[in-house]
């Protein structure tokens, strides 16, 4: 809160596990299965959520969190 001031606002974005070609020769049924949303989250998704806080100014503070839900607990 020391920089609002400033401008300057403080939010994160924590994705699952988003398809990328880091994970191209990993076990995508796996990775799917730790979401309880069971697909990978795409780079468009991460990119929609940057584009909004971008054009949210009156957000500060807060975690995005683009998981389909695993932060919420395990589904099994």
């Amino acid at each position: 809160m020391e920089y609002v001031a400033d401008g300057i606002r403080v939010n994160t974005i924590s994705p699952g596990v988003v398809d990328t070609p880091l994970h191209a020769n990993d076990d995508h049924e796996v990775l799917k299965g730790l979401h309880p949303v069971p697909r990978l989250v795409k780079v468009s998704e991460i990119v929609d959520a940057v584009l909004y806080l971008e054009s949210a100014p009156m957000v500060n503070g807060e975690n995005i969190r683009i998981d389909g839900g695993a932060h919420a607990g395990a589904k099994w």
